[in-house]
């Protein structure tokens, strides 16, 4: 009884020992008609008019309209506003009076502190999604035409807290994108020195397993039981 019993316990941790040794699903956030701002008397980009955060505070954050989890191609999660309150909250300081276009910009703004307030998301029911950004790569275009201003950004990013839909859970290091649909600016005297944009962000990164010390911790403890309930 115990050989069967210590087989079986090691066949299911080959398996799942197995399972985490393979490559993690990935996980795509899309976050729909996310409204941002630059100021160039601050330096900040931020959700639109709200300059404060990274309290999980209403007051502070801005509403979207949805809030899709992809895990592995397939939609795991999705909220709506409404009936869901979303909400997004965005700081990335330091950026200068004005935002360069034409080329890419690298490692631009932020504290150089990788888990540093950088995008929250939550929800008044609980769910959330807290990522630290240290800087934020962009691409700024603009063009005569109002309609026909480009701007994207993206950034390597730490998640500090979470506790999405279905139980979900990221690894610790993610990809923070956004890519405007509308772009308003206005000109300074080598730049923008304010901008405000509408559009989806994206946070993508592998989903979180279990570690295979842990796996094996588990494994040795229900070993242990069976064998110390045998000798009894």
């Amino acid at each position: 009884m115990l050989l069967r019993t210590a087989t079986a316990i090691a066949f299911v941790f080959t398996g799942l020992f197995a399972a985490t040794s393979s490559e993690a699903a990935l996980i795509n956030t899309i976050i729909g008609n996310f409204d941002i701002a630059f100021d160039g008397a601050t330096g900040e980009l931020t959700d639109f008019n709200r300059p404060l955060g990274g309290n999980l505070n209403p007051a502070e954050a801005r509403t979207f309209s949805s809030f899709e989890v992809e895990v592995g191609g397939s939609t795991a999660a999705m909220l709506m506003n409404p009936p869901d309150a979303l909400f997004g909250d965005l700081l990335i300081g330091n950026l200068g009076s004005e935002l360069s276009t034409g080329a890419l910009v690298s490692n631009a703004g932020g504290t150089g502190n990788p888990t540093a307030f950088g995008f929250d998301f939550f929800t008044a029911t609980g769910h959330k999604l807290q990522i630290g950004i240290a800087d934020i790569n962009y691409v700024l275009v603009t063009t005569p035409i109002a309609s026909l201003n480009f701007f994207n950004w993206f950034a390597e990013g730490k998640v500090v807290g979470q506790s999405l839909p279905n139980g979900i859970e990221y690894a610790e290091d993610v990809l923070v994108s956004f890519t405007a649909t509308e772009v308003m600016v206005i000109n300074g005297q080598n730049g923008i020195r304010s901008l405000v944009a509408s559009g989806a962000m994206t946070i993508t990164g592998e989903m979180a397993i279990p570690e295979p010390t842990s796996l094996a911790l588990v494994a040795s403890t229900l070993l242990a039981g069976v064998t110390t309930r045998r000798r009894v």
